[in-house]
């Protein structure tokens, strides 16, 4: 009787371990999600460059007609929408494959971070990279400078990371809400690559809505493009 209460409380538990796990038409449709978002990714960036180049017109003082801006303006809507649809493709097939790796089980409990005398170190600004116009990707000397700034401190696996995208003024409220996510979330992609692990990481997109110098100057704007990297 032991025995047969041992068995079948091994079946339940084992039932509760795996039962979460994708089935084989769910991985099927994630992988035709991840094909299509990459499509849809590149429809956007070529959305992107597109009217891109008709910015950065704008940002040298060229001229440029008003037909032109109008043009770039709605590509920069349509290119949101995309990008907006490839967000939701790619969440919901990463989310699949996190059943599989069990990502959704991990649970880390919030600490502070503390310095040799047990004292709380408030959040500050470790390091703050800068972004050319419309651009998302770091640079080969930003990431460097990131790498730095991080292998600075005591234990940077340990650290807890928060980054705070920003846009310049330049382009509608959306685009620049979804640019500034794109920023930090460049920023997140590459303190993973640094060893920092990603539950310690935790994004945010403010887009032009909190500037740090002028947007009415060309200098002013290129402060304003940046992702700020603020440690816990």
């Amino acid at each position: 009787m032991k025995k047969l209460l041992l068995i079948v409380l091994l079946v339940f538990c084992l039932t509760a371990v795996f039962a979460e796990e994708p089935t084989l038409e769910e991985l099927d449709h994630a992988a035709d999600l991840f094909d299509t978002a990459g499509r849809e990714f590149d429809e956007a960036q070529g959305l992107y460059t597109s009217a891109n180049s008709v910015m950065e017109r704008v940002e040298a003082e060229e001229d440029v007609s008003l037909r032109e801006i109008d043009d770039a303006s709605e590509d920069f809507e349509e290119a949101s929408g995309t990008f907006a649809q490839a967000e939701e493709n790619y969440s919901e097939a990463n989310g699949i494959f996190g059943r599989l790796e069990g990502e959704e089980e991990d649970v880390v409990a919030e600490e502070p971070v503390y310095v040799e005398d047990n004292t709380p170190v408030d959040p500050y600004i470790l390091y703050t990279p800068t972004y050319a116009l419309n651009k998302s990707d770091l640079s080969d000397d930003e990431k460097m400078n990131i790498e730095d700034s991080v292998l600075s401190l005591m234990d940077p696996s340990a650290s807890k990371y928060t980054i705070n995208g920003h846009t310049d003024s330049i382009s509608t409220d959306e685009y620049n809400q979804k640019l500034s996510v794109k920023r930090a979330k460049s920023v997140m992609n590459y303190l993973i690559g640094l060893g920092v692990p990603v539950e310690n990481i935790t994004i945010k997109g403010f887009g032009e809505s909190d500037p740090v110098a002028d947007n009415e100057t060309k200098e002013g704007r290129a402060q304003n493009r940046r992702a700020d990297i603020v440690v816990e």
